[in-house]
């Protein structure tokens, strides 16, 4: 994150500059740090749930596709019969 847009930022909104080494951008690395490590768990929680949907997708249509052949072949023996 660029602090420097920051600073120029909360001068435009409020009116006062703060200076590079002011402590209360620290509490903006302190966030940024926390959302990236979030960012990073959620991405990896997220790819899971999609590896575990697709893996089930499958399996479903496996099953799908079974049971339509089996309903192929009795309608087939129906009708040949």
């Amino acid at each position: 994150m660029d602090l420097d847009v920051l600073i120029a930022e909360v001068a435009k909104r409020h009116r006062f500059v703060l200076s590079p080494d002011d402590p209360v951008l620290a509490t903006v690395t302190l966030t940024e740090l926390a959302w990236q490590e979030a960012s990073r768990d959620l991405e990896a929680r997220l790819a899971a749930a999609v590896d575990l949907t697709g893996h089930a997708c499958a399996a479903e249509l496996r099953a799908s596709s079974a049971n339509i052949e089996g309903l192929s072949q009795r309608i087939e023996d129906i009708l040949t019969a």
